[in-house]
């Protein structure tokens, strides 16, 4: 067998076994895309991410989707999961944020990610507020936090464990 013949014949065998580590992770070792999870209703998980607010929340519609992937190439940890959704605050709550920080209008055209049917969120008028989004959540978490004055409601886009 010469050198070239035993070449190609490394690369076919590393070939195979390649195809078949491939071929081998399902998907269910892939996060669902955000379209396939439900959009839930639970306040708790959200009241515990944002305790600030665990007494301020009236209901929340949300979804979370897994964006680690323990394979080969990423290893094992914890898992980060990205969470958009809608809480509707209490009245008083609203009232107080509103007054409390300096909010910036979005632009017209921005919209939230998340479309849910009980939340007109397309036809909303957003604000956002450096000061808020880093009460609520920490600098080293990815992520904004936005707010409907006229809805008494907060968009949330962020990552957690």
């Amino acid at each position: 067998m010469t050198a070239l013949m035993r070449a190609k014949y490394c690369w076919l065998v590393a070939s195979i076994f390649f195809i078949l580590f491939m071929s081998s992770c399902s998907r269910e070792d892939h996060p669902p895309s955000s379209k396939d999870s439900p959009v839930r209703s639970a306040v708790e998980p959200i009241a515990v991410r944002l305790s600030v607010f665990a007494d301020s929340i009236s209901r929340v519609f949300w979804k979370s989707t897994r964006l680690t992937i323990d394979s080969a190439l990423s290893p094992p940890s914890r898992d980060i999961y990205s969470l958009k959704g809608y809480v509707i605050l209490k009245k008083e709550s609203a009232t107080k944020i509103r007054s409390e920080y300096e909010w910036i209008r979005m632009p017209d055209s921005w919209r939230p990610e998340l479309a849910v049917e009980a939340i007109a969120g397309g036809s909303l008028a957003w604000c956002k507020s450096d000061g808020f989004t880093g009460k609520v959540k920490p600098k080293e978490i990815p992520g904004a936090v936005y707010f409907c004055p006229e809805q008494d409601m907060l968009y949330i886009d962020i990552e957690v464990e």
